[in-house]
């Protein structure tokens, strides 16, 4: 027998927020790593050991760029949590309220019923 699972919107909507606030620190913290090296300039020099220090195959600059892309992706997928915590929480509360909309007329019915074919018992309670 499997066991009922209960859900609570709320704290779904509470992790929600907590996943976004992440995104926005990992976002700042992005943007102040790029500003911070960026206001540094080039210290490497234009000579060829510079370029190759920064051009390179293996250079400065493509594993600077490759660590900003991780960072941001990071914060991409906080946001995407996020986004779908909110989701699976609207989902849920539409679905009580669909079903909720769709019990109430059938329990309508059947205690319609139940009055016209069990009056007596409906009289006890």
């Amino acid at each position: 027998m499997t066991k009922p699972v209960k859900i609570e919107v709320t704290g779904l909507r509470a992790s929600a927020a907590k996943f976004e606030d992440v995104a926005d620190k990992t976002k700042h913290l992005l943007d102040t790593l790029k500003s911070t090296t960026g206001s540094k300039g080039e210290a490497w020099g234009n000579d060829k050991s510079g370029k190759k220090f920064a051009d390179g195959e293996k250079g400065y600059k493509k594993n600077r760029d490759s660590i900003f892309e991780s960072i941001a992706k990071v914060a991409e997928v906080f946001e995407a949590n996020a986004r779908n915590l909110r989701d699976s929480a609207k989902l849920y509360e539409e679905n009580e309220q669909e079903m909720a909309d769709n019990l109430r007329p059938r329990a309508k019915r059947m205690v319609s019923l139940m009055r016209q074919t069990q009056p007596d018992r409906m009289e006890r309670g």
